[in-house]
């Protein structure tokens, strides 16, 4: 049976538990949205840790599927509001995606084939990509820096998991979408420095080699985790140096077996798509092993897991 169709039986129950486990409110006070800000009460003129984290669990998107189908309420993908759900169960990360505008700015969207509320990202300014739509809960389109506000500061445990879009609108030339990639995550170090968050960042990278390997020795430099995600033989990883593979479970034909080699090679190993209780099942068995497990349904697997 489908995770999301047993939270739909149980919506308004889980929803009080899941926050109330953690401290929380049922309706936590959101951010102003209007003005697009984090409700984040922190801005730490040096670097801080998060708090302690007890499990792995990475909320995609920032976990706002479940938020919507627990509460009945308008939850966007990679919205602050989706931001606090995840934060308020004390997940271990929240993913989100990220691209790169006109006037170097840094929006956090997920887009369709790098289109945002029908614009080219890297050809607008923020303003005007505001100016073209909110998201469903009134929302301007959050900037990493937002997000940042929000995360950064010693009493939250929740990081950010930074996905550098990628990007293959045909409007755009190969080299017009490569450089639109490298220019978002160049941008999105200086911002994370800007705000003194380099211990609540980690990077997916972009799902082509061609721009991965350019992007990779940077962020290792930095110091930044970064993961590769398609799967490549361990020898592949680490001919290369690629460190850390993200791996998407519902890949047919994968074994543990991939996993495992993974794992006796040093390489650092994180599981995505665990959304049904049988994927649960399956491959929580790594929850001791790997970096993060990522789902749609954050307060399902933290459960699953204790």
């Amino acid at each position: 049976m489908k995770v999301n169709r047993i939270v739909s039986l149980m919506a308004s129950a889980l929803l009080a538990a899941a926050v109330a486990a953690c401290g929380g409110k049922e309706d936590p006070e959101l951010p102003d949205f209007n003005r697009g800000g984090g409700n984040g009460d922190t801005d730490p003129t040096e670097s801080v840790y998060p708090a302690h984290c007890d499990n792995v669990v990475v909320a995609h998107r920032c976990g706002a599927k479940e938020a919507r189908e627990l509460s009945g309420k308008s939850y966007p993908d990679n919205s602050l509001a989706a931001l606090t759900y995840a934060q308020g169960l004390g997940c271990y990360a929240v993913e989100i995606d990220i691209y790169w505008t006109k006037d170097n700015n840094v929006i956090v969207h997920h887009g369709s084939s790098g289109m945002v509320n029908g614009l080219h990202p890297s050809k607008s300014t923020l303003a005007e990509i505001r100016a073209a739509g909110k998201l469903s809960n009134g929302e301007v389109i959050p900037t990493l820096e937002d997000f940042l506000i929000q995360t950064v500061g010693a009493s939250n445990c929740t990081r950010l998991w930074i996905e550098t879009k990628n990007i293959t609108n045909t409007d755009l030339t190969d080299a017009e979408q490569e450089t639109a990639i490298l220019n978002g995550f160049n941008r999105a170090r200086e911002i994370i420095a800007e705000k003194h968050g380099e211990h609540f960042v980690e990077f997916n990278g972009a799902g082509r080699t061609s721009v991965f390997s350019k992007m990779y020795p940077i962020a290792k430099a930095a110091g930044y985790g970064m993961s590769l995600p398609m799967i490549l033989p361990g020898t592949t990883m680490q001919k290369n140096g690629w460190g850390w593979a993200n791996v998407d479970i519902s890949t047919a034909g994968l074994k543990t077996s991939t996993i495992d080699d993974y794992i006796s090679r040093n390489i650092d190993v994180s599981l995505y798509n665990l959304d049904t209780e049988d994927q649960i099942k399956a491959w929580a068995i790594y929850k001791d092993q790997v970096k993060g497990l990522m789902t749609n349904y954050p307060s399902q697997l933290l459960k699953a897991l204790k």
